[in-house]
């Protein structure tokens, strides 16, 4: 009886110890490629990117070494369901991945744009409902959300919409008026531009956003990482005192830490 008490106790006590990061040598962070935050090609490590900057800082402030994998998004997650990686960024937290992945505070905002032609014939577009979107053709990404009206809209049936399998297909597909209108990120369209210097100046957002995006790092459930989320939360607030997550979100153009996509 006494051994067994001994036995409960004993693991009651090793599951309520509290992580440190001397027992975690190394964390190992997945994505898909998406510039500017991930860059990289599936199958590889990551080669740059607003992600990799920031979880770099982060993880080598609390003195572990840092690896990276680019996989399909879908593997990704399914990675951190299992616990074979310990996180990803940028994630927005909703109800079905809170069931496997737990969140840090937030650590940056992105906006979803309406982005249309500078030299598209006739007005430039305007819109306050979705209703005012229902003549355009709308170009939406593969595995990426651009608010709930504009979910509910497309799965409605709503709007008519173009499929694309990736930002930059989008803008082609844009550019070559096979759209009216492309859904996207502010922060990954202009990291595109930016590529691309022939697409400057072709392409306008309306005023109104269609969502804001509360970007945390995500970390798997079954990942030790996780015990040290009050930790990389009291990072992040100082990073952002600092001034480290600003430089990170605004490189120097001469000596840009993040190589081009194309």
């Amino acid at each position: 009886m006494k051994k067994s008490l001994f036995i409960v106790m004993t693991i009651v006590m090793i599951l309520c110890h509290p992580v440190s990061s001397q027992e975690i040598r190394q964390v190992t962070f997945v994505s898909d490629p998406w510039p500017p935050f991930t860059i990289g090609k599936e199958g590889g490590p990551a080669q740059g990117g607003i992600s990799i900057e920031l979880c770099r800082e982060i993880f080598s402030r609390l003195g572990l070494n840092f690896t990276s994998q680019i996989l399909p998004w879908k593997r990704a997650l399914g990675y951190l369901k299992t616990g074979e990686a310990d996180l990803t960024f940028p994630l927005v937290q909703n109800q079905e991945r809170s069931t496997y992945i737990a969140f840090t505070d937030i650590v940056m905002n992105d906006k979803s744009r309406v982005w249309f032609l500078a030299q598209r014939k006739g007005s430039p577009i305007e819109w306050e409902t979705v209703e005012d979107l229902k003549p355009y053709t709308i170009g939406v990404v593969n595995g990426y959300s651009h608010g709930e009206i504009f979910q509910q809209a497309i799965e409605k049936g709503i709007l008519k919409t173009e499929r694309c399998m990736s930002y930059e297909q989008g803008i082609r597909k844009l550019l070559h008026s096979r759209m009216d209108i492309l859904l996207g990120n502010e922060s990954v369209i202009n990291s595109l531009i930016r590529s691309h210097p022939e697409w400057k100046g072709k392409l306008k957002f309306t005023p109104k956003f269609s969502s804001q995006h509360a970007y945390r790092i995500g970390i798997s459930r079954k990942s030790p990482v996780a015990g040290l989320i009050p930790e990389i939360n009291r990072l992040i607030l100082e990073m952002k005192t600092d001034g480290t997550i600003d430089q990170i979100l605004s490189p120097d153009p001469v000596h840009n830490p993040w190589p081009d996509s194309n």
